[in-house]
């Protein structure tokens, strides 16, 4: 979830240029970027936020939906999304937005919604301890790499 960046702008440059201000939560979907040939960036957003014409911004979000929910299926369906709402004949990767608009996507009723956001976060949050745990490893592991190196060049492996 997103909650802050590292560029702001004031309410007068919000008013003096054609940037919408958006109330979050919200979702935010880039469209138009070289990085849709391998996947779709989308994250939550909270609080008051711009976004820029690469973005397309889910806002105003009925409460029969879980914006989680709705970000979980988003990411599940990125590949296809990418491959249906493609823009061909551009010069950059661009979703179209018309073809964006028009893409089915199947929601369960609210209840149920909030059971599968509760049940993937628990996962991912799993998932996200092992990735701690790897990394650490790894950091280790390079040390040790280092340190044996190290110790051979300098004729104190035994």
């Amino acid at each position: 979830m997103l909650s802050d960046t590292q560029d702001h702008v004031t309410e007068e440059g919000i008013s003096g240029s054609t940037a919408n201000l958006y109330i979050g939560p919200a979702i935010a979907l880039v469209v138009r970027s070289g990085i849709l040939r391998r996947t779709l960036p989308t994250t939550i957003v909270d609080g008051s936020f711009t976004a820029n014409q690469d973005m397309k911004i889910l806002h105003n979000i009925s409460e029969d939906f879980d914006v989680r929910f709705i970000h979980h299926l988003v990411r599940s369906e990125e590949a296809r999304i990418r491959s249906t709402c493609a823009k061909s004949g551009t010069t950059v990767e661009s979703i179209d937005f018309q073809k964006l608009l028009e893409f089915k996507l199947r929601f369960p009723l609210i209840t149920e919604q909030k059971e599968i956001v509760r049940l993937v976060d628990s996962k991912l949050e799993s998932l996200n301890q092992a990735e701690t745990l790897v990394q650490k490893s790894l950091t280790t592991l390079n040390a040790l790499r280092d340190s044996l190196v190290s110790a051979a060049l300098s004729g104190r492996l035994t």
